[in-house]
């Protein structure tokens, strides 16, 4: 097993540095709103969703479960960063949109991750560049295979 001082330098270390980096260009914009990563993930998954999934959808999504999502969505309207829609044919049934403002701030927080990939990129030539998207998209898919075939993750 590789030494903690051994972990910065390997390729989930690197990977992981590098979104805490972007998160710290992403991280002013959502201050300065009132709002955290979860207000983040949750405004990207109804802007994902277009209206197109349920609510229940969106909860299995983020990983939460649905009360939970409930509530974060209460406090998104509230602040008018999405809106709840009734389903025409099932009135019990909610969509969700994000507003005008939710779009905002979302399009804030995808600029600064965007600067962050260019400040992160900068130097490498294209041929560099994909070679190492190719390798991150290989190993995340190496993981993820070898997370769903496994019952137990630890």
């Amino acid at each position: 097993m590789k030494g903690q001082s051994d972990v910065g330098d390997s390729l989930t270390g690197l990977a992981s540095v590098l979104s805490e980096l972007t998160a710290s260009l992403v991280e002013p914009v959502l201050q300065r709103h009132g709002l955290g990563f979860g207000a983040f993930d949750l405004l990207s998954a109804v802007h994902a969703a277009d209206g197109r999934e349920s609510q229940t959808q969106i909860a299995a999504r983020l990983g939460i479960s649905p009360p939970s999502l409930t509530e974060a969505i209460q406090s998104a309207v509230k602040k008018g960063l999405i809106e709840q829609l009734v389903v025409a044919t099932n009135q019990r049934a909610r969509r969700v949109m994000i507003t005008a403002k939710g779009k905002a701030i979302l399009q804030e927080c995808l600029d600064q991750i965007t600067r962050a990939e260019s400040l992160a990129t900068q130097g490498l030539s294209a041929a560099e560049l994909d070679q190492a998207k190719a390798s991150l998209r290989r190993a995340t898919n190496s993981l993820i295979q070898a997370l769903s075939g496994s019952v137990d993750n630890s």
